[in-house]
């Protein structure tokens, strides 16, 4: 047979099969991995139950400033998180009164919301009210990540363990929904 025809022809069947393919398939044969979200902590970016498909990140590809990463957590590896990256390697991190400061000055990010109007300012009290509206600072090493979830008052990330290993990132969050239905960009 025909070289031509038959590239021809597998270009149209493969085609006809990605037409054919709703989101989800689509994300997967693009190279896209699927994790279900059991938390509400990246709330409202990502709901409880909706599915994230993301890509690794290349060798020499860098982690940005408010990329949503899927990682391994640094205190239990078998589970895997999904947080915002907001401290770079070399920064300095702290939050005083809800405020998210970077090397001394505050932070400008309107993906992180407050349910919680208290403001817990007590140094003596437990976890998770000593270190949720109050922390650090902390000073980023060569190769590590502060990472939050969207939903402050209600996320388990960097507060609660420390700076994230770049090693720990598996890839960055692209598309979310429900399994099955439309996706949309993660952002």
């Amino acid at each position: 047979m025909n070289t031509r025809f038959l590239r021809v022809a597998f270009t149209a069947v493969a085609l006809l099969l990605l037409i054919s393919c709703n989101d989800d398939q689509r994300a997967l044969i693009s190279g896209l991995r699927p994790f279900r979200v059991p938390t509400g902590g990246m709330e409202p970016a990502v709901h409880v139950g909706e599915h994230v498909f993301s890509r690794s990140y290349g060798s020499a590809e860098i982690p940005s400033r408010f990329d949503v990463v899927v990682f391994k957590n640094p205190l239990h590896r078998g589970l895997t998180f999904l947080k915002r990256i907001i401290g770079m390697p070399g920064e300095t991190v702290e939050i005083r009164h809800k405020v998210v400061y970077v090397n001394g000055a505050p932070l400008a990010d309107p993906r992180g919301t407050h349910s919680d109007p208290v403001v817990y300012d007590k140094p003596n009290l437990p976890e998770p009210y000593k270190s949720r509206d109050n922390f650090g600072p902390l000073h980023l090493g060569p190769d590590e990540y502060f990472v939050l979830g969207d939903n402050r008052d209600s996320s388990t990330d960097s507060r609660y363990w420390g700076a994230l290993p770049r090693r720990l990132i598996e890839g960055k969050a692209e598309k979310v929904g429900p399994l099955g239905g439309p996706l949309r960009n993660l952002r």
